[in-house]
């Protein structure tokens, strides 16, 4: 089972998203495949040994850099496409967090990124994951 914790700000839009995925999981069968847990991005140091995958809001990007300089590169950390961020499917959020767990086993670069997609602006109208945006069905080259 994967997990991940989508992080916003101050936790206040992450835990409004948390009952809609929370609900979806079970509803799109992905309780057996998915945890998800949600807290506020300056407090997800204290949890990187119960994620395999930290999301954070696109408003976060900016930050991201420094806040793995201070608290080091133990998981990887991934900004979700404000449009995605928007919408959260669970089905498009699993495969996104499927990918970028398996690229940082090889890489372990932070943030992690898909290809092409390094600048926010690149990846902002995405809504779906990135498998599904550029029709992937092989290996993701990170």
């Amino acid at each position: 089972m994967l997990s991940v914790c989508i992080c916003c700000g101050g936790g206040f839009s992450s835990s409004v998203l948390m009952r809609k995925v929370k609900s979806e999981l079970v509803e799109k069968g992905y309780d057996d495949k998915l945890k998800i847990g949600f807290c506020p991005f300056k407090e997800v140091h204290e949890h990187y040994g119960e994620y395999d995958v930290v999301m954070a809001c696109p408003h976060l990007s900016y930050k991201i850099a420094d806040y793995i300089e201070k608290y080091g590169n133990q998981v990887p950390i991934y900004v979700i496409p404000a449009m995605m961020y928007g919408t959260m499917n669970v089905k498009e959020v699993y495969q996104d967090a499927l990918d970028i767990y398996e690229g940082y086993k090889k890489t372990h670069k932070n943030p992690m990124y898909f290809p092409g997609e390094d600048n926010n602006m690149k990846r902002k109208n995405r809504n779906v994951s990135y498998r599904r945006a550029y029709h992937i069905t092989g290996e993701i080259e990170f």
